[in-house]
């Protein structure tokens, strides 16, 4: 069975849609959602936002999931090629031969890059030009050097796989802070709506990168689509041997 993370259920909802008999375990704000994706059994995890959460639960995860054949780490990302557009997919990992299998199967909207993991959002052009200059790095997020790292110890094929959500030139509309509560894992609606309502300039703005996140997200899950359904060239390892 393969495993795929995402940090919110915001960002797997699409995905968790197209699978068959979905069970939820674990907790309502994190989620473990296990189902069907044509013949194969998927189990889809959350770790929130961030490397401290992203630790927390992929230890707890582990613990009743021993038996995963392959990891994709998948969700947004902010882009620092400032050519890259929202929507583009970026593909990483240190398995060239599962890269090469998902290039080829998402075509011409996805590319093989680097991903880096920064320790805050980066929400402004000019963060995201120096985070750029700092890892050579062409997309940035929260989680996937975390994921990377536990996966790679308990010798577990992972795979990295994210949309671009802002580019490399785009400010966010509304700073982090304001509509997620890092410590508590969950969005601030209530503050948020008074941040727009004092702010009214950024309303719009909002709107159309809610607009761009909901495009997004359909093209991240028709992506995962293709690249779970194709086996794993590293998932021959026996489980046995892997790592407790």
């Amino acid at each position: 069975m393969k495993a795929i993370a995402f940090a919110l259920p915001q960002e797997s909802r699409d995905f968790v849609a197209v699978l068959r008999e979905p069970r939820r375990s674990g907790s309502a704000r994190l989620p473990v959602i296990t189902g069907k994706l044509g013949a194969e059994m998927v189990a889809v995890f959350h770790t929130g936002v961030g490397p401290i959460s992203a630790r927390q639960q992929l230890a707890r995860f582990w613990q009743q999931h021993h038996g995963i054949e392959a990891v994709i780490g998948a969700g947004f990302a902010g882009a620092l090629d400032p050519f890259l557009s929202a929507g583009a997919l970026i593909l990483w990992g240190e398995s060239s031969q599962w890269l090469i299998c998902a290039r080829a199967a998402l075509g011409e909207n996805s590319r093989i890059g680097l991903l880096a993991s920064a320790p805050e959002m980066l929400e402004t052009p000019r963060a995201k030009a120096q985070w750029a200059k700092l890892t050579g790095a062409v997309a940035v997020d929260m989680e996937t050097a975390t994921l990377a790292a536990f996966f790679d110890e308990k010798g577990v094929p992972f795979l990295a796989l994210r949309a671009i959500s802002d580019t490399a030139g785009e400010i966010l509309p509304v700073p982090f802070e304001v509509w997620f509560d890092l410590h508590a894992q969950q969005p601030r609606p209530a503050r948020l709506l008074r941040f727009l309502l004092d702010h009214p300039g950024r309303i719009v703005p909002f709107i159309r990168f809610v607009r761009t996140v909901t495009r997004v997200r359909r093209v991240l899950a028709q992506a995962l689509v293709k690249i779970t359904a194709m086996p794993c060239p590293d998932a021959a390892i026996d489980p046995a041997q892997r790592r407790q």
